[in-house]
């Protein structure tokens, strides 16, 4: 089983601010975050100009408010080269045709939001590169995430299973969406999460998540940013991880075998056949004169053998309390 990739979702909660973008990678990286991603957002191509804000505040619209949290393509950049210095991945949200082709050798991976899995224009455009796409399925029928093969074809995606409502009441969470999508589409599957806490991106990776992303809080002060109901402290996140590690080491391999730890006591509580009376040569042998106890002696006629030849019969004399072996044995 491949190592769960978890994603730091920082996205806007640095509301602009860049020194505290810079910080966030930081955070993530000791946290133990295998990627950063933030949100690359030209709000002129986002939303329309008189796109009432969701969020309470000064800004009577949306676009007010986001050209305000919103970094530059020239910051996106340098939080790459950071990225790369510290050695953690590197994502972006992208929300634009022209934001694709400007990014191409700034981010590991594209990342579309749930509200554009139907965004077909930009979706053609990420298709035609190399990097890794993934592809959020919040408010998603199977009807349009099937479609998304018909887009994609050979390429490979990563979705993500994602319930968009902030924060999700655990009762909606419906984590088996994991599995679902994984026997319905065939392609690697994650989990993207707005819950309160990060309870449910550990149960994830019990259902075979393979990517997880949790939005990243970089100080528990900054209660004004847009994702703070959803979001985790550094510290938390770092629990996390170390959870999600615990849990993976703990499912293994999809097989069932004898492991080397259970060996050496396989031999000492697996049971032989032993007589219970005196056996004369040419005497049948079941269990009215043998009995199965332990220890197991590897010199034993197999259990298996006993319960499927029904007649068998001793080709010499054995004793009472005694060892049947495969040789003390006959079958007529």
């Amino acid at each position: 089983m491949n190592k769960i990739k978890v994603i730091a979702e920082i996205g806007n909660n640095h509301n602009g601010n860049f020194a505290k973008a810079k910080k966030a990678i930081y955070e993530a990286k000791e946290a133990g975050a295998d990627y950063v991603k933030f949100q690359h957002i030209n709000p002129e191509k986002f939303v329309h100009s008189k796109l009432k804000s969701l969020v309470k505040g000064n800004d009577k619209y949306q676009i007010q408010r986001l050209k305000k949290i919103c970094l530059n393509l020239n910051q996106i950049k340098d939080l790459y080269k950071l990225s790369r210095k510290l050695k953690i991945g590197f994502g972006v949200s992208v929300f634009d045709i022209e934001s694709v082709k400007e990014l191409k050798k700034c981010t590991d991976f594209y990342k579309v939001a749930s509200s554009d899995i139907n965004f077909y224009p930009m979706l053609n455009e990420l298709k035609k590169s190399k990097k890794k796409v993934i592809i959020s399925t919040g408010m998603s029928s199977m009807e349009e995430i099937l479609y998304l093969k018909k887009i994609f074809k050979e390429k490979k995606i990563i979705l993500m299973h994602c319930v968009s409502s902030y924060p999700t009441p655990d009762k909606n969470l419906n984590l088996l969406s994991v599995k679902y999508l994984k026997d319905k589409t065939n392609w690697e599957i994650g989990y993207s999460d707005h819950s309160a806490g990060s309870l449910s991106c550990e149960l994830s990776s019990v259902l075979g998540a393979t990517y997880i992303e949790k939005h990243f809080l970089i100080s528990k002060s900054d209660k004004n940013v847009g994702d703070f109901s959803v979001s985790i402290s550094a510290t938390d996140f770092k629990k996390m991880i170390k959870r999600i590690n615990i849990i993976q080491n703990m499912l293994g391999k999809y097989e069932k075998n004898c492991l080397e730890l259970e060996k050496k006591l396989k031999g000492t509580v697996r049971r032989s056949i032993y007589t219970t009376a005196n056996i004369k040569k040419n005497e049948k042998i079941d269990i009215s004169n043998s009995i199965c106890l332990r220890p197991f002696n590897k010199k034993g006629l197999s259990i298996l053998k006993f319960n499927n030849f029904k007649k068998l019969y001793a080709k010499k004399n054995i004793p009472k309390n005694a060892l049947i072996k495969h040789s003390d044995v006959k079958k007529i």
